[in-house]
């Protein structure tokens, strides 16, 4: 290989480059330098998103929108059992049945121990009943099997879905959130996780998007609406009570508002769905939420 000048056939202008012969160029691979910089860009964002999802322990469980739209739905369940069967969901096993923290079998002494519901009036076993005659949940072999059309671990082909139709919520946050809040305060973050858009967090009519209009957004009002509350004074009041809701030291919802569109934003470390790590912008809003309440 030696430097040779060469007219370039776009500008007719001449310039300096390397003649490579023929039997060389054989030991040689043209590259695109686009696809160099496209695979170098995914490699990094690949890496960025490991980072982030191992900052929040690493697992995530994948659940059916349309399903949790159901169980919310179904007047067999109320609130608070409702909200022990999404947290129950965070500890589905890769294989599909329910292990605890620790990689021991599930039981129904250990749920107990789990979830909170009490034991008076024989309110646990009802509501244990209830998870095995809709097939939530299967015994199996000392073991209980998990409902996978509900919410599982790995790829979702593996069980028939597409990605579209779920969303990702991160174990160790789910769990927290569980086991510092009320049950019921909770069920209204569980019924809004179906709407949260993929690429911005924001709760949405247009999910798996990165661009929508004004009218698809859920205003604060209109989320309200959407979980049943009609009144003027209900409407004010959930926003109030749904802004107070934390997860560890960070609020799960934020609204924000700019000139008269406001918006409602889901924290990046309960749900996130993109195959990027959220922007260090937004992860910082909910970071800088409680410093500004703190100090």
């Amino acid at each position: 290989m030696k430097n040779n000048l060469y007219a370039n056939v776009k500008t007719g202008e001449i310039e300096a480059g390397m003649l490579v012969s023929a039997d060389v160029m054989n030991n040689y691979k043209l590259i695109n330098l686009r696809s160099v910089d496209a695979h170098r860009r995914s490699t990094e964002e690949g890496a960025e998103l490991q980072k982030f999802n191992e900052s929040l322990g690493k697992y995530y469980t994948l659940t059916l929108r349309e399903r949790i739209n159901e169980l919310f739905s179904n007047e067999l369940f109320n609130d608070t059992e409702r909200v022990a069967i999404m947290y129950l969901g965070s500890f589905v096993g890769f294989d599909g049945y329910l292990i605890t923290k620790n990689k021991i079998p599930m039981n129904k002494k250990l749920i107990s121990k789990y979830v909170k519901i009490t034991t008076k009036d024989n309110r646990f076993n009802d509501f244990y009943k209830k998870l095995i005659e809709t097939e939530i949940i299967a015994e199996v072999d000392g073991k209980l099997k998990w409902d996978t059309k509900l919410s599982f671990k790995g790829r979702p082909e593996i069980y028939g879905n597409k990605i579209k139709h779920c969303y990702k919520t991160y174990d160790q946050t789910m769990q927290e959130l569980y086991e510092t809040n009320k049950p019921k305060q909770l069920a209204t973050v569980f019924r809004l996780l179906p709407y949260v858009n993929k690429f911005s967090n924001e709760l949405c009519k247009t999910v798996d998007k990165p661009t929508y209009s004004v009218d698809d957004l859920y205003l604060p009002q209109e989320v309200a609406e959407l979980l049943g509350i009609t009144d003027s004074m209900g409407k004010k009041n959930f926003v109030r009570r749904a802004l107070t809701i934390k997860v560890g030291k960070e609020y799960v919802f934020m609204v924000s508002k700019v000139g008269k569109v406001a918006k409602v934003t889901v924290n990046p470390k309960l749900v996130w769905m993109n195959s990027i790590a959220p922007d260090h912008t937004l992860l910082n809003l909910f970071e800088l939420a409680n410093e500004r309440i703190s100090s």
